[in-house]
Order: C-alpha cells, then structure tokens, then sequence
C-alpha cells in the first residue's frame, strides 16, 4: 500500500500516484482519511454508456470508457478497470472525479482552479480550457508566488475565513510549454493522451500548509477586442462560484441543492471574485498580469 498526503488528508492507495507526496514513518501509521482499493464492484453498478454517474452523498458511481467507480462514505474510493485503461488515464479519473466525490460527501467544496500562495494568503485562478489560467499561474510562480495545487483546490470553511489546500508539486502543461520550461524530460509525467500534456514538477516552489484565501480570479475569453475586468456581487457572484465547482458537470440539477447551495454561498461570501475576460486571437498577458496585479 502507497501512503500519500493530498489536500492536507492521509490517503492510503493500492495503486501508486506518483505525482502525490508520500507520507512515512509516524505519518503513515496514522488512520486514513480516505483509501483507495481496487474491487470486483456489483453489476448493476455496471453500466456501459460512455459516461453514466451518480452522485449522492452517502453513495456515488460514475462509468465510463475507461473504469468503474464507487465512492462511498467521503471515506472510501473503489474501482474497477476496463481493459482499454492506462496508469495515466486511471490515474486521472481517480484524483480528478474520485476524489472531488468524496470530497463532496465530506462536505467540502473542490474547486476547479489552480492555486499559489504570497505571504500567507491563496489565490484561486479558475477558468476554462484555453482561457489562460496556466499563463497566468507562471507568471505569479515568476513573482516570487508559490505553487500549491494546479486543476484543483479543495477549499474548507473555518470559522469566519475560506482555507485552501494543496493538491501535489506538478503541474499539468501542454507537450509544446513543458518543453520549453527546460526540464528534463525523464523528471516529467504523460497524463493525457487525449490532450498531450504532462505533469511537470514544480518542488522548489510547492507549499503545501493550508492557507486562507485573499481572492479568486476567474479567466473567460471575449469576442471584444478589449480586456475587462469587473468584481462580481450578488446572483453573479454565486452562480460563478457554482460553475467553478470541479463536480459541476456531473451534479445537474442537484448543484442547487440547499446543502451544497449552503456551502457555496458561505464560500462566496467570505471572499472578494473578480472576472476578467481577454480578447480572443490577442497576445494580452502583460495586460492581464498588470490588472491581477491590481486586484492583488
């Protein structure tokens, strides 16, 4: 069994994540928060279109073309894998799916980001695919930030204040931008064949202490040929929150749930949200850097 730290829990796996802090000694003597455990799961449980899933709070299934799996509890993570799975494919699907489930069961909210920290305080870079939200993370990383998780952070309420934690010391980069950051090749991951990226270490400039967040900024693309930015308030604020979530495209009309609409709208009270949309077909990461650097 590998003993891993992840979002500031103790995981217990029989599949090796290598890009995961490893725990040992003391550490990993301690009781699991969550385990993962490959497992011959129930038939009915075995549904062969391309994605069906549910999720609940006690019990969730997602099936895919790739894996089965069962999350139950905020506890614990099983699966079971089809014949055309890769490590790197099962590897995804179980930190990225697996995990943001059971975080939902626990009553914690995954957030679809990445995450760096200055001076004691986090800041949330959300956005969709192509909107510049790994630029963005480089740049900061440039600035003397540190890095703390790259597609997801897992946020949590305490007391009055929003904590984030981090994920692991890589970072997911198309082929073309892991290159060209001169790493060596052998000390990268592949994770995506899909997409062609890898997970390129970032150690020197990994943190992983839990931190209170100071703002989010969420990256969109436009067709004006412009950049604005503006701070979102009220219905905007919270429904921006919502779509962020890493579950968002798989909970459908139980997003608004009033225990997980509670959760959110806590999170969105608790810190400032500002979008900043950048033309599309323009170069504007000078021009973006320069108003993050505003907000911050």
């Amino acid at each position: 069994m590998f003993h891993y730290k992840l979002y500031g829990m103790h995981i217990v796996s029989d599949f090796e994540l290598k890009q995961l802090t490893n725990l040992s000694g003391t550490e990993a003597d301690l009781l699991p928060q969550i385990t993962i455990q490959e497992k011959e799961l129930p038939k009915e449980l075995k549904r062969e279109q391309d994605c069906y899933f549910v999720i609940a709070k006690e019990k969730s299934y997602i099936s895919n073309s790739y894996c089965y799996l069962l999350m139950e509890n905020g506890e614990k993570l099983f699966y079971e894998k089809k014949e055309n799975v890769t490590p790197q494919l099962l590897n995804a699907y179980l930190l990225g799916w697996g995990i943001a489930t059971l975080v939902y069961q626990r009553g914690e909210l995954a957030i679809h980001c990445s995450c760096v920290k200055k001076d004691g305080r986090a800041i949330l870079i959300s956005g969709n695919s192509g909107s510049g939200k790994s630029t963005v993370t480089n740049e900061l990383l440039k600035r003397g930030y540190s890095f703390m998780a790259d597609d997801m952070s897992v946020v949590k309420m305490i007391e009055e204040e929003v904590i984030a934690t981090a994920a692991f010391p890589y970072q997911k980069l198309c082929r073309d931008a892991a290159l060209a950051c001169g790493m060596p090749y052998e000390e990268m991951i592949y994770v995506d064949e899909d997409k062609d990226k890898f997970l390129v270490p970032c150690k020197d400039t990994f943190e992983d202490e839990p931190v209170p967040v100071k703002a989010m900024v969420i990256l969109t693309r436009t067709k004006e040929d412009r950049i604005n930015v503006q701070e979102l308030i009220g219905a905007d604020k919270f429904r921006a929150c919502m779509d962020s979530l890493f579950l968002s495209p798989l909970l459908g009309e139980d997003l608004y749930k009033p225990e997980n609409g509670v959760r959110v709208m806590k999170f969105a009270s608790r810190i400032p949200l500002y979008q900043i949309s950048r033309p599309v077909g323009r170069n504007t990461k000078e021009e973006i850097m320069e108003e993050i650097l505003k907000i911050l």
